[in-house]
């Protein structure tokens, strides 16, 4: 018999998702204490008010009562409901008063340390690992506050303790550390508690070690080899690489999974001969599933790529492989465009395990040059594969992922995304492109959100103050009206009369930042984001004390750029832009700065939504369109794409709740909660499946509106971008160039296609009379010129460049002796020279959107040269007017425009293949020039130091270059600058450095670096 209070919670509770209705009352009281803590932090008052006392003693009631049951797994949501409950109250009281507030006290006499303990315990026990980790770290971080005082001892000692529990770990000291403190005791021994704090700690502790809920075992553990044989795997490396990863997991502390992330079991989904759909929310554990996934794939010794949509995923996802297998001696490395490939990937048992993340334009640039380079990778990962649905890159996705099926039938393919509406998209996706396929999908989300608006409301006092009025607790629905909402008052903060939301949200994001809330804030253009954190940080200048920068982050900036980033100017206050136009250094600093509470204000475009996960407790979206440079105009924004800007807010595992702001201008015909409930359809519309096409399927709609046809289209490119006409030449060559009846070489290859299997039969035909009639046109155009017709197959670029690169080469026939920088000079004016023959062009226009050429190749040249990024900006004349929207032009021409213009010597490359593969081999420049340029460097040594310090600080990589290129004689590049980087870390008075901002960056690289 269990007590009535407990007795009500087992009847109205059925899991973590669905709360029954006469339970909100309580997430009412346990949201009110959230949002009281958090308006204390911002000086805000809060309707309603939280009673702490009331709610605190309320879950000690319950706890106490679930410590009476031998609490069977139907308690799991009530253990849910009580982790929250001391999660909310006590959470963000702990953090921001955790070094001041409370007089020197033990872990055991200290409230907010007690509360959180009790919420850890109370999610481990009923399961939920997840947002167990989060109020680890929270705990973590009071002991770093408080390790110097008088009981600094015991609180790391307490904090190591509940580290080992969730790892399931024996004890605390099984990863070396000293034997258990009372801490071990209370939560791995029979201990006999002293006092009702002890009570409760051990009782809860005892739960948690008897649910003996150790996935890894079902991962096989123990016996890994009668696992492995369940799935035809019988080598002894590869039993001793799995055996190798368990132990790193549970290193890691990962030692059991979501319900989402087991789905049906791991004998479901993690197979060797089946691909996987994985379609779960944001911070659900993708990544780790993808992880699984490429484990099971290098321990059967062959390799795995992973695709993403952006070089800022590109480097964050790698340094999560890298942590995962380094100490498996698995390469972890961005993909190159070199010949390294040939031994990256290809089959055999001297072959190292490799992992390489790349952008799908890159991979798409190595098939289409090296189809064979691929051999021996078993499997694709593509994270974030609603890019399926974008344009042209969708049309890259899906050409990739057809072609290495091709060459490689038994290649694996897992898609990840955390959009639901495209799930059936992608599901089907994956079912016609071949072979089973197994789905984990959920829409449960691990974390927390408080959906809301910013508006400019209320009366007497409120009059023209920043208000957030708050959805309550309880399954929303899109048609509903809202009854009782909370609100979040700022009290000092005026606004003018009519406020917009952009100037709203500002005002209210100013306001928060000196609180410490981790906060970021979506701006529509990328110009504005910079003058939105200057404007924030000249308000906190006047009254907040600066901050201390890290001072090798600072020197990697200066060396880098040659100026002072706004990063440098605004970080001082807290606050920092981020956007398409900062180098990737810049980036990755904000990101590296906002996880180690640097700062705790980001301004940002919807570029930071795009998958990169950040600890923020805030999102503010102050617009709901977004500037297109292109067209110069405003452009709605997606409902999807709202939801991932404010889902910005939790993150799991370091955040389990967000508050997630949608600015408002009020509508004064409305009032607050009317405009409340008029932005519900953004917050709660039901899912729906995306009508979206996938794919080629978008290019054939190029191809059906462009005049690609005719044959001066050829000439001309227009109504398509260069990369849409790159794909549709190679398409058509790579199916038709050789075929007997060309139209029905493209019918039977279509068909192939999963995106294309959606055309009705008169589109199929319509495509294919187009494409077949553009076949005939390129064949008559190029007079049957095989070398041409095979150099417009590999790179699909413009046919009159190619001809002058191929009468270039034919006219050098000494290229391959040239020394390596006049063999680059040489490609650079050919390169130049081609272009300018096409200046009347209607695809070189597009391409060069009002710049000159000539300004173009210099910048170039000066990027390649090592220059900082201060001598291009100088030099650069096509904005007008210097400063911020000069930058930022620079930059978005280094970030998106110079990788296309790289292709241009990659395409000369190709023609210098065909035309003489035999002398363009081995360490020729040629080979590298598109890397080069790309990169920004002009030798291997420098392109390999680059590499090996994280592609990010492009200046250092040319000082490194230079200080040791005379140091490495005949030794190996790669092998010396290992050597090199173990020797500075272990005795930094060996570094080279000419200066301290030159010795601070070095420093600042090689801490990276680990």
């Amino acid at each position: 018999m269990y007590s009535p209070y407990l007795q009500q919670y087992i009847e109205q509770i059925s899991n973590i998702a669905e709360v029954n209705p006469h339970d909100v009352e309580f997430l009412r009281e346990t949201l009110a204490c959230f949002l009281g803590a958090f308006g204390r932090a911002i000086n805000a008052s809060t309707d309603p008010e939280g009673d702490l006392l009331q709610v605190s003693i309320r879950l000690l009631l319950l706890d106490d009562a679930l410590g009476r049951v031998d609490d069977p797994t139907e308690f799991e949501s009530i253990h849910y409901l009580v982790g929250l409950g001391f999660e909310q109250t006590g959470e963000l009281l702990a953090r921001f008063s955790s070094a001041n507030s409370e007089e020197p006290v033990s872990p055991l006499e200290s409230d907010d340390w007690f509360g959180l303990t009790l919420a850890l315990l109370h999610y481990l026990a009923g399961g939920h690992r997840v947002q167990a980790l989060s109020v680890i770290r929270h705990l973590q971080r009071l002991a770093r506050a408080r390790q110097d005082g008088p009981f600094g001892a015991e609180y790391t000692s307490a904090a190591r303790a509940f580290r080992a529990l969730h790892s399931g770990w024996a004890a605390p000291n099984a990863d070396g550390n000293a034997a258990p403190s009372i801490w071990g005791q209370l939560l791995f021994e029979d201990f006999q508690p002293r006092n009702a704090t002890e009570k409760r700690i051990t009782r809860l502790a005892k739960k948690i070690r008897d649910r003996k809920e150790v996935a890894l075992y079902d991962l096989g553990l123990g016996f890994e080899t009668e696992w492995l044989a369940l799935r035809g795997i019988n080598d002894p490396s590869a039993i001793e690489f799995w055996q190798g990863y368990l132990e790193e997991l549970k290193k890691r502390g990962i030692s059991s999974f979501t319900r989402e992330q087991r789905g049906s079991g791991f004998n479901e989904w993690l197979q060797t001969d089946k691909d996987l759909l994985v379609v779960l929310p944001t911070g659900s554990g993708k990544t780790l599933i993808g992880e699984l996934k490429t484990a099971l794939t290098l321990a059967q010794g062959r390799q795995v790529i992973w695709i993403l949509p952006t070089r800022a995923l590109v480097r964050q996802t790698r340094r999560e492989l890298k942590r995962a297998f380094s100490a498996l001696k698995v390469n972890v490395e961005e993909l190159p465009t070199t010949e390294d490939f040939l031994p990256l990937f290809t089959e055999g048992e001297q072959q190292p395990r490799f992992v390489a993340a790349s952008t799908p334009e890159k991979l798409a640039a190595l098939i289409r040059s090296n189809p064979a380079a691929i051999s021996g990778v078993g499997l694709v990962v593509v994270d974030e594969a609603q890019i399926l649905a974008k344009e042209e890159r969708g049309t890259t996705v899906e050409v990739v992922l057809q072609r290495i099926r091709e060459i490689v039938s038994s290649c694996q393919i897992a898609l990840m995304s955390g959009i639901e509406d495209k799930r059936d998209l992608l599901q089907k996706f994956l079912n016609r492109i071949g072979g089973d396929s197994k789905p984990l999908i959920s829409d449960i989300r691990p974390t927390r959100r408080v959906y809301g608006v910013l508006l400019a409301d209320g009366d007497g006092a409120e009059k023209n103050r920043p208000v957030a009025l708050l959805y309550p607790p309880g399954i929303q629905k899109e048609n509903e009206q809202t009854v009782d909402p909370f609100k979040l008052i700022l009290q000092d903060v005026g606004l003018p009369g009519d406020v917009t939301a952009p100037r709203l949200a500002e005002r209210f994001v100013a306001a928060v930042t000196p609180s410490g809330i981790r906060t970021v804030l979506f701006i529509s253009r990328p110009d504005w984001t910079e003058l939105k954190a200057l404007g924030i940080a000249k308000k906190m200048e006047k009254d907040a004390e600066e901050r201390h920068l890290p001072s090798e982050d600072i020197a990697r900036l200066q060396v880098e750029l040659g100026r002072t980033s706004t990063l440098e100017i605004t970080g001082r206050f807290g606050v920092a832009p981020h956007h398409g136009g900062l180098t990737p250094l810049e980036q990755h600093i904000v990101e590296k700065w906002i996880r180690d509470e640097v700062i705790n204000t980001v301004t940002a475009t919807a570029t930071l939504a795009e998958g990169v996960n950040l600890p923020f407790d805030l999102s503010v979206v102050s617009s709901t369109d977004r500037y297109n440079a292109e067209t110069k105009a405003y452009e709605a924004l997606t409902y999807s794409e709202i939801l991932n800007m404010l889902g910005r807010a939790g993150r799991a595992g370091y955040v389990s709740d967000g508050i997630c702001l949608l600015s408002v201008k009020r509508n004064l015909n409305r009032t607050a909660v009317e405009e409340l409930d008029v932005s519900r359809s953004l917050f709660f519309h039901p899912y729906e499946p995306s009508a979206d096409r996938l794919g080629l399927s978008r290019l054939v709609g190029v191809a059906n509106h462009a005049p690609v046809d005719i044959p001066e289209w050829l000439e001309q490119l227009d109504g398509a971008k260069l990369a849409e006409s790159q794909s549709l030449i190679n398409f058509v060559l790579s199916i038709g160039a050789d075929a007997a009846d060309p139209a029905a070489a493209l019918r039977t290859r279509m068909q192939l296609f999963p995106s294309l299997q959606e055309l009705s039969e008169a589109e199929l035909h319509t495509t294919i009379s187009r494409l077949a009639k553009l076949l005939e046109n390129i064949k008559t155009r190029s007079a049957n010129d095989v070398e041409l017709m095979q150099a417009l197959q590999r790179t699909g670029m413009p046919l009159e460049v190619l001809e002058y690169f191929l009468n270039a080469i034919r006219n050098m026939p000494t290229l391959g002796e040239l020394p390596p920088m006049e063999q680059l000079q040489w490609a650079d004016q050919v390169v130049q020279a081609a272009l300018e023959r096409c200046s009347s062009k209607k695809w070189y226009e597009k391409l060069l959107e009002g710049m000159n050429l000539s300004e173009v190749f210099n910048s170039i040249f000066a990027w390649r040269a090592g220059i900082p990024l201060v001598g291009i900006e100088k030099n650069w004349a096509l904005s007008g007017k210097g400063g911020i929207p000069n930058q930022i032009k620079v930059g978005k021409f280094l970030n998106h425009k110079l990788p296309v213009f790289a292709q241009f010597w990659g395409a000369l490359a190709v023609c210098a293949e065909i035309l003489s593969p035999a002398g363009i081999v081995g360490e020729s420049t040629l080979l590298r020039a598109q890397t080069f340029v790309r990169e920004g460097v002009e030798s291997v040594e420098q392109l390999e130091w680059l590499r090996a310090i994280g592609y990010l600080d492009r200046v250092l990589a040319h000082t490194l270059a230079r200080k040791t290129e005379l140091l490495r004689g005949e030794e190996d590049i790669r092998s010396f600058i290992r050597h090199q980087i173990n020797k500075w870390q272990h005795d930094r008075n060996t570094i080279p450095a000419d200066s301290e901002i030159e010795f601070d960056a070095i420093i600042g690289g090689l801490d990276e670096l680990g």
